[in-house]
């Protein structure tokens, strides 16, 4: 059966409302809740399956498109080997379009590529893949010699990939284990609900049945707003990062682009002309150290200032390591090879570090049926409270 969870969680709400012995308008109402949030279920559950295989399809893009790209040195070229490596789909149809329109547009070769290529970017909302064209364009611009930087790109794709499926899988792992423990926490109430003496019964106090319905209906809404928080998750944009965990983040990115332009430029040259590619949380730093750097040629002091602010270490460190290579006192390629590799390493365990403490907080859901059930318990005990109080007082008559 293609959708037997949905059945499943339908036949729960009603069962634990005749289990809670619910008066028979609670039980519709319980009905047709549980009816309206499984069509939500199941809108969500379309939204995962479409975004899972775009997932699959831009990841297995990004990896053969580089493989292309290295060997062609050529975008167009580059598109279509990669377009005759899939079968007809969507992916296929989209790259036809990103061809043509590299084909038929006239004017600036330029433009057209990165017309083409943001025709894709339109239809796979990925700051990764939007990454790759601007260094494929910039690599082509540049000769197309970068073999060393696309294995690094690989590299950190496989491990970005990684990451966020395993978010993603955490994620399907805690809405799971929530919704069984909410299941367990239920059982609970009616065993203790049932537990009590016919004459010391307190399941159909108005107020208990009031609790019992919530509580019924608890279930569906946290199974539901968990699996929303699924939807959007591979395609997920860094959200809600302070200034220095941003930059933290954006530096290596703009270094390697830098290093690419340094193979036929000067620092000083590759720096200005980073700029216009750089991330928007750097270009206004980066104008002005190239300001400076027209104005104080040679001095350290440009490059050990630049972003000093923030207090991280590992850009002071690259900044000297320009700087050395600015006045020629270390071998162009060796530091070059180091400043991309470190700096890659660094995002890659920046980006995983991040996904993980996002997969730690997402547990934290496993606690609101603890805290659900214990209100409903509270109230159960202030029933039996009154109910013992009741008999006390009519022994007493």
């Amino acid at each position: 059966m293609k959708h037997y969870h949905l059945l499943f969680l339908f036949l729960l709400g009603p069962g634990f409302a005749l289990l809670f012995e619910l008066k028979w308008y609670y039980l519709v109402f319980i009905i047709l809740l549980y009816l309206f949030f499984l069509k939500k279920i199941k809108e969500y559950r379309a939204i995962q399956a479409e975004e899972l295989e775009k997932f699959q399809q831009i990841n297995a893009y990004m990896s053969q498109v580089s493989q292309c790209f290295v060997r062609t040195k050529n975008i167009l070229s580059s598109l279509q080997e990669t377009r005759d490596t899939f079968s007809e789909g969507t992916l296929r149809t989209h790259l036809d379009e990103a061809i043509d329109i590299i084909l038929l547009e006239g004017g600036d070769i330029v433009v057209a590529q990165r017309k083409s290529l943001l025709r894709l970017e339109t239809e796979y909302h990925s700051e990764r893949l939007h990454t790759l064209h601007e260094f494929m364009l910039l690599a082509e611009q540049q000769g197309g010699s970068c073999k060393r930087e696309f294995v690094l790109l690989e590299k950190m794709r496989l491990a970005w990939e990684g990451a966020v499926l395993k978010y993603h899988d955490t994620l399907i792992e805690n809405r799971n284990l929530t919704t069984l423990l909410y299941i367990l926490m239920l059982g609970i109430c009616v065993f203790v609900l049932h537990a009590f003496p016919k004459d010391l019964s307190i399941i159909h106090f108005e107020f208990v049945q009031f609790t019992n319905l919530i509580l019924s209906s608890l279930l569906i809404l946290f199974f539901t707003v968990l699996d929303k928080q699924i939807c959007g998750v591979l395609f997920q944009q860094p959200k809600n990062l302070n200034t220095s965990k941003e930059i933290a983040i954006a530096f290596p990115k703009w270094l390697f682009d830098l290093m690419l332009l340094m193979q036929r430029e000067s620092v000083e040259s590759a720096i200005l002309h980073s700029i216009s590619t750089a991330p928007p949380v750097l270009q206004t730093d980066l104008e002005n150290l190239s300001q400076l750097l027209l104005q104080y040629p040679g001095e350290i002091s440009v490059f050990t200032s630049f972003l000093s602010q923030y207090n991280l270490p590992q850009i002071e460190t690259n900044m000297r390591k320009l700087y050395a290579l600015s006045i020629g006192v270390e071998e162009k390629e060796e530091s070059v090879n180091f400043l991309i590799e470190s700096n890659m390493d660094s995002l890659m365990q920046a980006e995983e570090k991040s996904y993980i403490r996002k997969g730690g907080l997402s547990s934290l859901f496993q606690f609101i049926p603890l805290l659900c059930v214990s209100l409903g318990m509270l109230i159960y005990c202030v029933a039996i409270i009154l109910v013992s109080l009741s008999r006390i007082s009519s022994l007493f008559q």
